[in-house]
This record gives C-alpha cells, structure tokens and sequence, in this order.
C-alpha cells in the first residue's frame, strides 16, 4: 500500500521529514521493546507515522523534548494496541483449537 502525503505547508513537510529522519530508529526501538517481534513493531512505527502525519500541525518544533514524547506516545500506544489485537486473536484460535479438539461422543460416554 502506497500512500502520498501531501501537506498544505512546506513547513509541515519540513516537521515530518525531521521527525522520520531522527526518530524513526528510536521509535522501531520502543515499539520493538513493546512487542517482541521485529516485523509488527515495523508496522507499529508504520501506522504511527500515519498518526503523526494527521496530527503534524500539533507539532511545533520537532526538536523539543514535548515532541519527541508526543511521538513517542503514539508508537507506544500503537504498539500496545497491536498487542492487544494480536493477544484478543490467539485467545481466539486457542478457544479454536479447543473446540476442535472437544469429543462429544467421549463426554457422553463418559
């Protein structure tokens, strides 16, 4: 999936690009730590970039220490949401697996 993001101000562009480029590392770092497994948490760092890009003008300088928590706190709570689904998932295959398994027969029997 391909997105085109298109900002109504240079200086919007200038915030994200600055934000990509010096955080992106950090933010694969936390949201790696958060989930376990590289390749969710570069989905984690990909939909929270989607989140940054539509809250940007909430940024006003990239470099400050509120911005970098504000990005912060958007991979995390991404990653903690995609530990949820994926917990609410196995929950789901497990209780799967489980019926598969019952043997109504045997319980009657029994």
């Amino acid at each position: 999936m391909i997105f085109i993001l298109t900002f109504s101000s240079h200086e919007q562009k200038e915030k994200f690009e600055y934000i990509y480029e010096n955080y992106k590392r950090l933010m694969l770092y936390k949201a790696s730590s958060i989930l376990h497994d590289y390749m969710l948490a570069e989905d984690a760092v990909s939909e929270a970039f989607i989140r940054i890009y539509k809250n940007i003008d909430k940024i006003e300088d990239p470099v400050s220490k509120k911005s970098i928590a504000f990005v912060m706190t958007i991979v995390r709570n991404t990653s903690l949401t995609i530990l949820e689904k994926n917990k609410k998932s196995d929950f789901i295959e497990e209780e799967d697996t489980r019926a598969d398994s019952f043997d109504l027969e045997n319980h009657i029997l029994s």
